[in-house]
């Protein structure tokens, strides 16, 4: 799974970028079938052109690794985060502190011990899926994303 974060600026100042939200809409169904059911392209400058119907070259592309601090990324990015807005389209467990990524491990073992063998791809949404449970919880979350 991709642990970075990924966006486009335009000339505007506009940060464009896809969350769990734009998926239900018409071009995200669109979005979902053009990728072929590949969704660990979503999160990817190529989705997020596509869904916004921007060209190959238009705006500025952006993409940050380091969840250490909000101060990383537009207040627009922030903002998603803290409001679980990513759900289904990436995840990365530097977002919790210590304490949450041990929950995260023992939700998601006991989750995998009760459905026995599972598809990579659904193994992969699963994960990320507990990660956002987790971080739901101000408690889990690493001290500078509360």
């Amino acid at each position: 799974m991709c642990r970075a974060i990924s966006w486009i600026e335009t000339g505007s100042e506009k940060v464009l970028f896809i969350t769990s939200k734009d998926l239900k809409t018409k071009k995200g169904k669109e979005l979902i079938e053009f990728l072929e059911g590949d969704l660990s392209d979503l999160k990817g400058h190529g989705a997020i052109r596509y869904y916004f119907g921007l060209k190959a070259r238009q705006g500025r592309a952006r993409e940050v690794n380091d969840l250490s601090s909000p101060k990383n990324f537009p207040k627009e990015i922030v903002k998603a985060v803290k409001n679980l807005e990513f759900k289904g389209i990436w995840s990365n467990t530097d977002l919790l502190n210590a304490k949450g990524r041990k929950e995260w491990a023992e939700v998601n073992w006991s989750e995998f011990e009760s459905q026995g063998h599972i598809p990579w791809e659904r193994l992969v949404r699963i994960k990320q899926s507990n990660m956002w449970k987790v971080f739901r919880d101000k408690k889990y979350r690493n001290k500078n994303w509360k």
